[in-house]
């Protein structure tokens, strides 16, 4: 009986420390359709997995601020037609949006959009709308970056969009990275006034969790079993 339990203790202790993904990467999307309203700004948003993910807008990262909701249709608070009411994306897009504020700004001034994750993620996903027209040469092109830090700094993916090369064209871009494997913040690049994001997907990191603790009680479990049948 010694060396039963013995066996076991030495099994449990062979595997102490090792770790196992509780999930595989949970999959979570915030599309702002529930619990906000025109022009109301936005700072931390709780995804549908309780990932805490902050937005803000500004010209860098070090000049920031909330970014603001846009309702569909008009007033215009957006762009340009209604906040996309009407649009071949109209649907997708449901009724509310993140924008970078086409009033606030003014006509001119468009903001990037920054994005950073309580919990990293392994990817990200978003619609962009209204990206570029040809009256804004220098607003065509988005480009969304991914960090390993929260503070924007460290690069580990990118890829670039080419928006609209006509005038008062409303369409919907969609950028995706994947692979990350630990991506704590994002930005996205923007010169065009008047733009808003949507349909944000993410997947967040499975958190580890120790075996040792389940293997421990199971070892007992099994030793105690096996004493009072010898008794």
């Amino acid at each position: 009986m010694k060396l039963i339990n013995l066996g076991i203790a030495s099994f449990i202790a062979t595997l102490a420390g090792l770790t196992i993904a509780t999930n595989p990467a949970s999959a979570a999307v915030i599309n702002f359709e529930s619990g906000f309203s025109d022009r109301q700004s936005v700072g931390t948003v709780t995804g549908s997995d309780g990932n805490q993910v902050t937005f803000s807008i500004g010209r860098n990262v070090n000049n920031r601020r909330d970014a603001e909701i846009a309702e569909k249709g008009r007033p215009t608070t957006a762009f340009l037609p209604r906040d996309g009411a009407g649009t071949s994306y109209s649907n997708r897009i449901g009724d509310y949006m993140l924008t970078d504020g086409l009033l606030s700004n003014g006509p001119f001034n468009g903001f990037n959009y920054y994005i950073q994750f309580s919990k990293a993620v392994t990817s990200l996903s978003f619609d962009f709308l209204d990206l570029g027209d040809s009256l804004l040469p220098r607003g065509r092109n988005s480009t969304l970056t991914a960090y390993s830090d929260s503070n924007f700094t460290n690069v580990i993916g990118q890829i670039t969009r080419r928006g609209s090369s006509s005038s008062f064209v409303s369409r919907l871009d969609t950028f995706s990275l994947d692979n990350l494997g630990s991506a704590s913040s994002f930005s996205i690049s923007n010169r065009d006034p008047g733009t808003a994001i949507d349909n944000i997907n993410y997947d967040t990191v499975p958190e580890p969790l120790t075996i040792f603790g389940t293997l421990v009680a199971a070892g007992f479990g099994v030793a105690m079993k096996r004493k009072r049948q010898a008794a």
